[in-house]
C-alpha cells in the first residue's frame, strides 16, 4: 500500500501491485498517478457546486477512459489545480500545484523515472527500513565524505593563501589522495540518498545548484594539482593563479554547503514528518 500527500491533512492510498516487469511498473505509476489527481478532484468537488461537481466528474471520467492521452492529461491536471485554488492560499497553492498537478504535465516522462527510482527495491529498503545500517549510515557516510573532501582541499587552500606557512607546500601533494577518497565516498552515498527521495530532490532547484557547486569545485582541484603541482611536489609555488583558485575553491564550497543545508528546510526528506 503506497500513500500520496496531497494536501496537509489529505492523504490519498492507493495500492501498488508488484510489477513483473518495467512495462507494468510504467503502468502501474501511470495509474497511481492518475488515481491520485481524480482522488483530488473528487475532494474539490465535495466542496463545490453541483455544476463543479459534474464538470469534475466528466473529467476523472475522462482521466479513467483515456489514460495517458493528451486532453485526459490537460482536465486531470485542470481538476487537480482547481482543487488546490479551492484549499490552500495563494503561496501554498503554488507550491503544492507544481508538486502534484504536474503528475500528470509535460515532465511526465521525468517524473515517471524518477518515481520507478524511488520506488525500487533498494530505494525503498533504504527509506523505509528501521535498520541503523540503512539510512542513518548511509547519511553518516555522506557527511564524513563530504567532510574529508571540503578539509582536505580547504586546508589545501589556507595554505596557498599564507596560513601556516611554515608547513611545506610540497607535502600537501598528498592531500590531494585524502580529497578523491572523500570524492568517492559522497558521490556513492550521494546517488543512494538521491534514489531514496528522488522526487522531491529531483525537482529541486537548490539540488541542483548544489551539484552545480560541486562540479565547478571539482574542476578547480584539478587545475590547483596542475598550477600548483605540475612540476612536482618539490617545485611545488605560490603564484597569483593559484591563489585565486584557492578563493574561488573556497566560494564554491561554501555555496555547495549552504545551498546543501538550505534542502534540510526548503525540502522534505524520507524520514521527515
Amino acid at each position: 500500500m503506497n500513500s500520496v500527500a496531497v494536501v496537509p491533512g489529505l492523504t490519498v492510498f492507493t495500492t501498488m501491485p508488484n510489477p513483473a516487469t518495467r512495462a507494468d511498473e510504467a503502468a502501474v505509476v501511470a495509474e497511481v498517478e492518475a488515481r491520485t489527481v481524480a482522488a483530488a478532484a473528487v475532494a474539490m468537488a465535495a466542496e463545490g457546486t453541483d455544476e463543479e461537481e459534474s464538470r469534475t466528474h466528466e473529467e476523472i471520467n475522462g482521466v479513467e477512459r483515456g489514460g495517458a492521452t493528451a486532453r485526459a492529461a490537460r482536465r486531470a491536471e485542470a481538476a487537480c489545480a482547481r482543487f488546490f485554488d479551492r484549499l490552500m492560499d495563494g503561496s501554498g497553492a503554488a507550491t503544492s500545484r507544481s508538486s502534484t498537478c504536474s503528475l500528470v504535465g509535460k515532465d511526465r516522462g521525468v517524473h515517471e523515472f524518477l518515481l520507478l527510482l524511488e520506488n525500487s527495491t533498494f530505494a525503498t529498503w533504504l527509506r523505509e527500513s528501521g535498520s541503523v545500517w540503512a539510512y542513518p549510515t548511509v547519511l553518516t557516510t555522506h557527511t564524513l565524505g563530504m567532510g574529508i573532501l571540503v578539509g582536505a582541499n580547504a586546508a589545501l587552500d589556507l595554505r596557498l593563501l599564507g596560513v601556516a606557512p611554515q608547513i611545506p607546500l610540497g607535502a600537501m601533494v598528498g592531500f590531494f589522495r585524502t580529497l578523491w577518497i572523500g570524492v568517492a565516498m559522497s558521490a556513492v552515498t550521494g546517488v543512494m540518498l538521491f534514489c531514496a527521495d528522488a522526487t522531491t530532490k529531483g525537482t529541486t532547484i537548490v539540488f541542483f545548484l548544489k551539484l552545480g557547486f560541486i562540479a565547478l569545485a571539482l574542476i578547480v582541484v584539478k587545475m590547483q594539482r596542475t598550477t600548483v603541482f605540475g612540476k612536482g611536489a618539490e617545485a611545488a609555488v605560490v603564484t597569483f593563479k593559484a591563489q585565486a583558485l584557492a578563493i574561488a575553491s573556497l566560494v564554491l564550497w561554501t555555496g555547495a554547503i549552504t545551498a546543501g543545508r538550505f534542502m534540510a528546510y526548503l525540502t522534505k526528506g524520507p524520514l521527515q514528518p
